[in-house]
């Protein structure tokens, strides 16, 4: 790594570390920990994204007092555009579990927030020889590193993942892929569950609008989510300018054999295939407010889909758009579900 970069990275860390690690006498205050975490799985991709990702760990009050307890852990993934760093402050994390959990409202939890943000602004979760392996880097590798590194129960009865819009979208993607991960799932306001809706729906001129694309940056971003999503579903080095295919053309003509493989990444299709694995998970709970201009539909929708195949889950709809209400979503809703999910260890 370059002097510049080591230099940048020691003085973030420095910063982070002086706004979110507490002095050691309030032992009854959590911590967040600023860590960077090698990904293999993330080498080599070819939008020269860095495979060095900043992680913030959230660990609860009195963690270092008992060298033999073992906690449970939430993967909480950030949605478009967003870093963990912004997560955390904007939704008052440390303060919101330290309140909950020293008035034993919800039991004693790790959080850990990876940054899944690349060229592109996000990564959508999904592995992609153009923008890297992110399913992998959460499935294996930041699961690796923090069971190696902290008091974690390494089972799946104590791993939950969650997240917000395309965090919430790579939460239930991976959930039900990986059920021999995690028992629970919840997504805040997650985004295209269901691309007929979405993507082929309400995201349609955006979708088309890209396909006429040569420059991202400047761009609206839901055109700019349109070319990182077919970064990550359909990546093709061969196309220009973004590597990528498009399931539409830039008259709205529908490309068949790129669409078959878009829906290869489409939830609502994914449910089918995966109807065991979905079977298997303890909780399954998402969430979307009633103004949310793009994403409600395909949230029902997916409620819909997964009532007729008799999987059990909850989906709330409540008064809210995207974002306004996202802090009491975790702290009354999201916190407790998965308290009440993890077996007693």
């Amino acid at each position: 790594m370059k002097t510049r970069e080591t230099l940048s990275i020691w003085i973030i860390g420095f910063i982070i570390g002086l706004l979110f690690i507490p002095n050691s006498v309030l032992s009854q205050k959590g911590t967040f920990i600023y860590e960077i975490v090698y990904s293999p799985a993330l080498e080599g991709n070819l939008l020269g994204d860095n495979p060095n990702r900043d992680i913030f760990v959230y660990l609860p009050p009195n963690y270092n007092d008992n060298s033999d307890r073992k906690y449970p852990v939430v993967y909480l993934l950030h949605g478009y555009t967003w870093a963990p760093f912004g997560f955390v402050r904007r939704f008052h994390l440390r303060a919101t579990c330290d309140s909950l959990i020293s008035n034993n409202i919800v039991k004693p939890m790790i959080i850990v927030l990876p940054d899944a943000k690349n060229k592109y602004r996000g990564s959508y979760y999904t592995n992609s020889y153009i923008t890297g392996n992110w399913e992998d880097f959460i499935t294996i590798d930041l699961i690796e590193y923090i069971d190696t590194n902290y008091r974690t129960i390494k089972s799946a009865q104590g791993r939950g993942i969650a997240g917000h819009s395309m965090g919430g979208y790579g939460a239930i993607k991976i959930a039900m892929k990986h059920p021999e991960l995690f028992s629970a799932v919840y997504g805040l306001s997650p985004a295209v569950l269901d691309f007929e809706d979405s993507d082929r729906g309400t995201m349609n001129s955006f979708l088309e609008q890209a396909a006429t694309e040569s420059q991202f940056n400047g761009l609206k971003w839901q055109v700019q989510t349109m070319i990182a999503q077919a970064a990550a579903f359909t990546p093709d080095s061969s196309y220009t300018p973004f590597m990528c295919r498009f399931p539409l053309k830039s008259n709205g003509d529908l490309i068949e054999p790129v669409w078959q493989v878009w829906l290869r990444h489409d939830p609502i299709s994914m449910v089918d295939k995966h109807k065991e694995n979905l079977m298997k998970l303890k909780n399954i709970k998402f969430d979307c407010g009633t103004v949310d201009e793009y994403l409600l539909t395909g949230n029902q929708n997916f409620s819909r889909k997964l009532t007729t195949e008799n999987i059990s889950h909850t989906y709330v709809e409540y008064e809210g758009d995207h974002l306004n209400k996202i802090k009491t979503r975790i702290s009354d809703h999201l916190l407790p579900f998965f308290s009440n999910s993890f077996a007693e260890k």
